[in-house]
């Protein structure tokens, strides 16, 4: 099994907090959930992420929580027959502001954070017909950059 594809320089956002990333010595394969943790309204952002993949040895293996649990709670549970294809992403401010998920189903999670608005910088990852796998990105109190592992369905 090949590596997953790093997507995104230094995870899309700013460059406060601290790096975060999977364990160099594991492999994803395909992810089983994702939650985060979200403040909306107009100072709305996203506090932390968390998620467990499996690895190539079909192993689960969980991260995070990235940044602090405060705030709704958001978990996107990821059926057998189902990945994600896209990750949708604003910032402002040096944090991540929102988070939007789809998958192969096709099902849309989010906007999760504050809805966005004109002068939110805007990225997408879209590594359709692939899927996402892991992230990384910084942290400290909130999240403040994420970018993503692709390969391809497992």
């Amino acid at each position: 099994m090949d590596a997953p594809k790093k997507l995104g320089p230094s995870g899309y956002g700013g460059i406060q907090g601290t790096a975060k990333d999977i364990n160099s010595n594991s492999v994803p394969k395909n992810l089983k959930s994702v939650s985060i943790w979200s403040k909306g309204g107009n100072t709305g952002r996203i506090n932390a992420i968390s998620f467990t993949y499996y690895d190539k040895d079909n192993i689960e293996v969980n991260e995070g929580p990235w940044g602090t649990t405060d705030g709704t709670p958001n978990v996107i549970s990821i059926g057998h027959d189902e990945y994600l294809t896209k990750l949708c992403v604003t910032t402002a401010n040096n944090c991540v502001t929102s988070l939007t998920f789809n998958t192969s189903k096709p099902a849309v999670h989010g906007p999760m954070g504050k809805e966005p608005t004109t002068g939110d910088k805007a990225f997408t990852i879209d590594v359709d017909p692939d899927s996402i796998v892991a992230f990384f990105g910084r942290a400290d109190h909130y999240l403040r950059a994420i970018g993503a592992y692709s390969a391809p369905q497992a």
